[in-house]
């Protein structure tokens, strides 16, 4: 890990009492000897430090401040939610089940209905007679337009 490291003056002095308080254990590590051998050689600075102790004193004498129960609720509602489990899970990883349930059902409804609009076909029964099985071939694949009389 790299430190940031500054010279030690009286400004970053200032600013360490300011954001940390007036105890040298709550000060960076890195800084901290630097600060304390500033701190004995500027007497200006033990002022600060002083006025930073009595304002530590008072805060650690301050009862803690207890929280409003609407800002309780507020913040527990505004905490991220843990996804649910859901039943289909484990087989279908995807967000959404009903979708492609949908689309199978779609599908399936689909062939059912066009199922049903084939005629039945009895398979004694010719479809053709054997002279129009080339003509009817020939319409099939290729369309009217393209249909001549065939001629051997």
């Amino acid at each position: 890990m790299a430190d940031k490291r500054e010279t030690m003056d009286e400004a970053r002095l200032q600013t360490l009492i300011e954001a940390y308080g007036a105890q040298a254990t709550r000060w960076p590590l890195f800084e901290r000897q630097e600060a304390l051998d500033l701190l004995a050689r500027k007497p200006a600075m033990q002022a600060i430090l002083a006025q930073a102790q009595q304002l530590d004193e008072l805060l650690d004498a301050a009862p803690p401040a207890l929280a409003h129960g609407a800002l309780i609720g507020r913040l527990l509602q505004e905490l991220p939610r843990a996804p649910r489990q859901r039943l289909f899970t484990p087989w279908w990883p995807f967000e959404r089940v009903w979708q492609p349930a949908l689309a199978l059902a779609a599908s399936v409804l689909f062939g059912v209905l066009v199922g049903l609009q084939i005629p039945d076909i009895n398979p004694s029964e010719p479809l053709l007679a054997e002279s129009q099985t080339m003509e009817t071939w020939q319409l099939l694949a290729y369309g009217p337009e393209s249909f001549t009389e065939w001629e051997p």
